[in-house]
């Protein structure tokens, strides 16, 4: 079963600010993350933003959360 990928306000109004390239490239990453929310290249953050996870795709890093129970993926 798919997990739901939202976007915050602010996560939005950066990803439509990226150049096509990139804004591809990371709408891309985020439907991979549809499929498979802790892919082996996502690091899991420590501190204060324990329990998040960030992925690079290529010079942007895409920092996003997760909620198992309700499936979604929230960036």
């Amino acid at each position: 079963m798919k997990y739901s990928i939202t976007l915050t306000p602010r996560a939005a109004k950066d990803v439509e600010g990226l150049v096509q390239k990139a804004r591809k490239s990371v709408y891309a990453a985020l439907t991979l993350l549809e499929d498979h929310p802790r892919p082996p290249s996502a690091k899991s953050l420590k501190r204060d933003l324990a329990g998040n996870y960030r992925m690079r795709v290529g010079d942007y890093c895409i920092s996003y959360s997760m909620d198992d129970q309700a499936r979604m993926v929230t960036v």
